[in-house]
């Protein structure tokens, strides 16, 4: 990596930098341990080393792997799409021996051959759910679906509920909404494109009931079911209460289609 890092970045000061990123070590039990291999996890420099490494990998792939399947890649996520069973599993063995050659090995446990067109197998890529669309399959076509996965949805909610629970959450609601709308509105733009909207519902419905129990919290009251008395003498629900503070919406895309009639 270093060899790499040397060949691509010409400052010397960002060198300096990224090599002392990569020696910094980790914390463990508040100690801090030296590590000999592997780059820092989650940090925004994670990304573009493994780029940087894994170029090596797009080239032999194109030499050697072209043929077996398409080869689609971000960072150290990739996914090779192949026609049929025998060329997934060449191409796996040819994953595998390219790696090794880089001194890299596959995670096992997160690697798999799936049949898209098998009914309750897909793949998740990129935080998507990916599964062939088995109404279109039985309508003679095959198109590909795609929607927020199930770890992404468990992602946002708990980020939702961390949020709302927070004790450092400012004092008046109109600043806990607006905190609220920054969490969802970069995750339904990413996620927007695709058949999203019963995933959008479900954490949109989720966003309320949690809104509802930090409102019990902070006015003493019980359940998520309760109204609020305006002063006008009418009723609002915590519904109406987060759409009168301007709430984000997650609003997803949901294709719809249409089979021509045939003779």
């Amino acid at each position: 990596m270093l060899l790499l890092l040397d060949q691509h970045v010409w400052d010397p000061r960002l060198r300096k930098l990224v090599r002392k990123w990569l020696q910094a070590g980790l914390a463990h039990n508040g100690k801090r341990e030296a590590t000999e291999r592997g780059t820092p996890q989650g940090g925004p420099l994670s990304p573009l080393l493994a780029n940087l490494y894994m170029h090596h990998f797009d080239r032999l792939w194109h030499r050697e792997g072209r043929t077996l399947g398409r080869l689609t890649r971000y960072a150290d996520d990739f996914v090779v799409l192949c026609p049929n069973a025998e060329l997934a599993a060449k191409a796996l063995e040819k994953v595998r021996e390219i790696l090794g050659r880089l001194g890299l090995r596959l995670n096992e446990s997160k690697t798999r051959v799936v049949e898209l067109g098998r009914k309750g197998q897909g793949l998740d890529f990129l935080g998507y759910a990916h599964r062939l669309s088995q109404k279109q399959k039985r309508q003679g076509r095959d198109r590909l679906e795609r929607w927020p996965g199930t770890k992404a949805e468990q992602r946002m909610t708990a980020k939702v509920k961390a949020l709302l629970l927070s004790p450092y959450l400012p004092t008046n609601l109109p600043e806990v909404v607006g905190e609220l709308n920054a969490l969802l509105r970069g995750w339904g733009a990413y996620f927007r494109w695709g058949e999203s909207r019963r995933v959008f519902g479900r954490v949109d419905y989720y966003v309320c009931r949690r809104f509802a129990l930090y409102l019990a919290r902070k006015y003493g009251r019980r359940g998520t079911g309760w109204k609020w008395l305006r002063p006008d003498g009418t009723w609002m629900t915590v519904y109406r209460c987060l759409k009168a503070l301007d709430r984000y919406q997650l609003r997803g895309t949901e294709r719809r289609y249409r089979v021509a009639a045939t003779a």
